[in-house]
């Protein structure tokens, strides 16, 4: 695999930057040659590509503790470093409202840095996973469109190729229930979040601290 492999797909800036990083990873194995049409798991590797999911999904779990973590720490720690802006608004009366706009700027760095790393996370499990299977063959003609074709599943991006692969993870599904799905899926951790919030605050009253009410979503966002 000595050779550059050229994109054939117009990518934006960061798609190529993870493209390369998935070849990197490509480049470190050699993937063994079969002879076998259509490559069957056997039981080991069926239990190997588990060990990898577990892993995916405690690698994940970590992201969002460490993500809450870093939130709401330096917050409370240093909150000089978080300024907001007092805004007076008269519909609201005299009382003046505080937009701090400083954590939620820090608020966002933070969750692209996770979303960035979730998506290196997926790569790595399909490029785990495709070593195990021995997909694709170096010798394979098409070697660059299978290798666009997994980078497309590690980066969860739509795309009618995958379905040359007999995948399609949507078949046979309402495009509403879909949509309603993932919207659900979207907001969960944030509605959950408030919910426990709102739990403990009605169990503990005022003696909560403000500190670890909000570090009560680690649990919800791993």
């Amino acid at each position: 695999m000595g050779e550059e492999i050229h994109y054939t797909e117009k990518k934006l800036i960061h798609e190529q930057w993870a493209y390369k990083y998935f070849l990197k990873l490509r480049q470190k194995v050699a993937v063994q040659e079969t002879s076998d049409a259509f490559h069957i798991l056997t039981p080991h590797e069926i239990k190997a590509i588990r060990r990898i999911e577990r892993t995916a999904y405690a690698i994940a779990a970590f992201y969002g503790v460490l993500g809450v973590i870093l939130l709401y720490i330096p917050y409370w720690a240093y909150p000089t470093f978080f300024p907001s802006w007092t805004l007076q608004v008269p519909a609201l009366g005299s009382s003046p409202v505080q937009v701090p706009w400083g954590f939620m700027l820090y608020g966002f760095i933070l969750v692209f840095i996770e979303l960035a790393a979730l998506t290196l996370l997926n790569l790595w499990v399909v490029h785990k996973i495709a070593h195990i299977c021995r997909f694709p063959s170096m010798n394979d003609p098409n070697y660059n469109t299978h290798m666009e074709a997994l980078f497309i599943v590690g980066m969860e991006k739509e795309s009618k190729r995958v379905l040359a692969f007999g995948i399609n993870p949507l078949a046979g599904v309402s495009k509403l229930r879909m949509t309603l799905y993932t919207a659900l899926f979207l907001f969960k951790a944030t509605i959950s979040n408030l919910f426990m919030k709102f739990i403990l605050r009605k169990l503990t009253g005022r003696l909560a601290i403000r500190a670890y009410v909000d570090l009560i979503g680690i649990p919800v966002f791993a």
